[in-house]
């Protein structure tokens, strides 16, 4: 479960990237306008990722101190 908590990082952080960078060539090409809402999209992944870090540092923290 640990490597999937760390793969789905990975994969929310890369995802974050490449929709920025096409929201960013989407909207210089066309106007931001018409296209503002594709920056909604790199903001979402960020806060899964953010979100998945996060819940992956408490459940490491619960395993490493079990309550007896």
């Amino acid at each position: 479960m640990k490597t999937y908590n760390r793969i789905m990082e990975i994969f929310w952080l890369v995802t974050a990237v490449l929709a920025l960078a096409l929201a960013v060539y989407t909207v210089r090409a066309k106007g931001i306008e018409e296209n503002w809402y594709l920056l909604l999209f790199p903001v979402a992944c960020v806060a899964m990722f953010a979100l998945r870090r996060y819940m992956r540092k408490k459940i490491e923290k619960v395993d490493k101190n079990p309550r007896s």
